[in-house]
């Protein structure tokens, strides 16, 4: 008899051996587990936390609480004792440790981020659209060998911009959080220098005259260039309209090198007054007027640059070229933003193989597609967006304006 015990003790040793390096995150229905929310969270952080029980509550059957007590922890917004590494830019890590589990990232969302690269990389769960579609499967026996994970974004940040009929729906801001998207409406994820709204080039390079009537004003200058008015100092700035007439209010003669040399010396104003270290971005602006498949300018050397691009917006790209390898050199750790729209809304037919790294892409398809329905429900627009991030591959990202992201770069 005392020979049958020890044996069955033996036994049970060996499966305790064989299974003591496992996670049992929930086994039969039951979990030793409950989920821990930073002590002073965010909205996203909390809502976060919350759907990280709710949804291993849906999927497991075992009940996972947000706070309590119990012998293990899911702990968001917390790093693993153990881990001194620093985290690159953007990185979201999950790490387990004396059987707690530790849920963490970089940046304004990397800890609410984080939570849902968890649950898409151990449970397979996906949000596919803004409308609630998803896949939360099952896995009754939530049982891992090993927890860690490491995630580094191909591209800082993935953007959903609507208007008020899509941004205030029930449930806009779960599949925002949910899919890792930024929202325009929220802080940013780095500082931003400058202003806060594209493609206003007067900004920075105010014409100093108002107007014809019927044209709606410029933005003001910043406080910069208040003092400026370049269609009075340099008219050769400035488009020249089919008549050949240089006007104030449309577009800019790219094809220009003075010009360029004077709007990166402009930006580079803006930076030396407001860029205090690390990563930060930066609008360079295009104006807001203009229909697709007009010129920037009419003058012989934009109409070469149009030629040499193979696109309307040829002269615009050779500023943008330009501009990013100044400040690849000098400012390394500033992105430049830039709008795919109106005059500039479609990909470069020729010349250009890959956007410069430090470059992010704003998408802006307002005219083409649905709010409410998704992008691939307008070939058109979704063939384009594709065909930008093969542009943007290796760019610092792809934001999409106006409409439901479809594809993950990466």
């Amino acid at each position: 008899m005392k020979k049958y015990w020890l044996m069955m003790f033996m036994a049970a040793l060996g499966t305790l051996t064989l299974t003591a390096g496992e996670v049992r995150l929930a086994s039969g229905g039951k979990t030793e587990y409950t989920v821990i929310a930073p002590e002073k969270p965010t909205d996203d952080e909390k809502a976060a936390a919350e759907d990280l029980a709710a949804t291993l509550s849906r999927i497991t059957g075992a009940k996972f609480a947000v706070g309590g007590d119990a012998p293990h922890k899911l702990y968001v917004g917390r790093h693993a004792p153990s881990d001194k590494a620093p985290l690159k830019e953007y990185e979201r890590r999950v790490k387990e440790e004396a059987g707690d589990i530790y849920i963490y990232g970089d940046g304004l969302k990397g800890n609410t981020f984080a939570v849902y690269d968890f649950l898409e990389k151990f449970f397979d769960c996906r949000w596919y659209t803004f409308f609630g579609d998803e896949c939360i499967p099952p896995k009754r026996e939530a049982v891992f060998d090993k927890i860690e994970l490491s995630v580094v974004p191909a591209f800082d940040c993935f953007c959903y911009f609507g208007n008020a009929r899509t941004q205030h729906t029930a449930t806009g801001d779960a599949f925002r959080r949910r899919a890792r998207l930024y929202d325009m409406h929220q802080e940013p994820p780095e500082p931003l220098l400058g202003a806060d709204y594209s493609h206003m080039l007067g900004r920075v390079l105010p014409p100093g005259v108002p107007p014809p009537p019927g044209v709606n004003p410029l933005m003001k200058p910043l406080k910069y260039f208040e003092d400026k008015a370049y269609f009075k100092t340099n008219p050769e700035f400035f488009s020249l309209d089919k008549n050949g007439k240089r006007i104030s209010y449309f577009q800019v003669c790219f094809s220009n090198a003075e010009l360029r040399r004077t709007l990166i010396a402009n930006y580079d104003t803006v930076v030396k007054n407001e860029y205090k270290g690390g990563p930060a971005r930066m609008w360079i602006d295009l104006n807001d007027k203009g229909h697709a498949g007009e010129y920037f300018c009419y003058c012989p050397e934009c109409m070469k640059l149009c030629e040499k691009y193979g696109d309307s917006a040829g002269p615009y790209w050779e500023f943008v070229l330009e501009i990013c390898e100044y400040f690849k050199t000098k400012y390394p750790r500033i992105k430049l933003q830039t709008s795919a729209y109106g005059l500039a809304g479609n990909p470069p037919g020729k010349l250009i193989k890959r956007f410069p790294e430090n470059l992010v892409l704003s998408i802006a398809p307002l005219g083409g597609t649905n709010f409410l329905r998704s992008y691939g429900q307008t070939p058109g627009v979704y063939r384009d967006i594709r065909t930008w991030g093969k542009f943007a591959a290796g760019a610092y990202g792809i934001q999409l304006n106006g409409g439901v992201l479809v594809d993950r770069y990466e």
